[in-house]
């Protein structure tokens, strides 16, 4: 019975492996930063406007397999986020979302109302989100016939986290005024770079709904989630 037990557990990893193997090499992709992108990642999401091309960096045929997206053959077919920096990663969207965090509960503390369960609630409510607006993106680009990779989905969605992370201090060394003026602008920046980045990815010709529509639909979720997060 042990050496039969053992046999179907030797089996079990053996299938789950290969899977975990490549799910990792793929999640390791999106952290392959630099000091240098993570600067430039930064300016592109709060001056978006300044940026003057969208598309991704392609790897030449000779370049594939040395790191990048993967295509459907298994491929690498995009330079990863330190050679450009229009690539997701997912590593500034975490940093940020921590960062928001804690600075919530700062904020709540300077007011006398930080308990333990601020910061609970934040983080569901952001992962709420977060997973509503991947479900609805995700959905929209699958209609429109442009199959996109699901962790790009959650990258483009938490990069909201940076705007919302400037808000908190906004909030403290700011007027109320002056405030609510920083997080119209940063959501809006947000909503332009995502605007942007969706339209550099998804064909020109398309399924389903018009193409600019559901663009701006997705733009236009990100900006009222962002507003919504930044006053609570």
């Amino acid at each position: 019975a042990a050496s039969a037990g053992q046999a179907d557990f030797d089996r079990m990893i053996y299938k789950v492996t290969p899977g975990m193997s490549s799910f990792w090499g793929s999640l390791k992709i999106y952290f392959a930063v630099s000091n240098e992108y993570v600067g430039r990642k930064l300016r592109l999401l709060l001056f978006p406007w300044r940026n003057k091309t969208w598309g991704r960096i392609p790897l030449d045929d000779g370049g594939r397999g040395t790191g990048g997206a993967m295509d459907s053959e298994g491929g690498y077919k995009w330079c990863p986020p330190r050679h450009d920096v229009n690539a997701p990663d997912l590593y500034v969207p975490m940093m940020a979302f921590i960062t928001y965090v804690l600075l919530v509960g700062y904020w709540k503390g300077t007011s006398g109302a930080f308990t333990p369960e601020t910061l609970v609630r934040c983080v569901w409510c952001c992962l709420i989100c977060q997973l509503l607006e991947v479900g609805a993106v995700k959905v929209g680009l699958n209609i429109m016939g442009a199959p996109t990779d699901v962790l790009d989905v959650v990258a483009y969605t938490g990069y909201k986290y940076i705007g919302l992370a400037c808000t908190i201090p906004a909030s403290l060394l700011l007027g109320k005024v002056l405030f609510v003026l920083f997080s119209f602008y940063v959501t809006i920046a947000l909503g332009f770079f995502l605007l942007k980045t969706l339209a550099e990815a998804t064909p020109k010709i398309s399924y389903g709904p018009p193409r600019w529509m559901m663009i701006s639909g997705f733009a236009g979720l990100e900006i009222v989630v962002s507003l919504m997060l930044a006053f609570l």
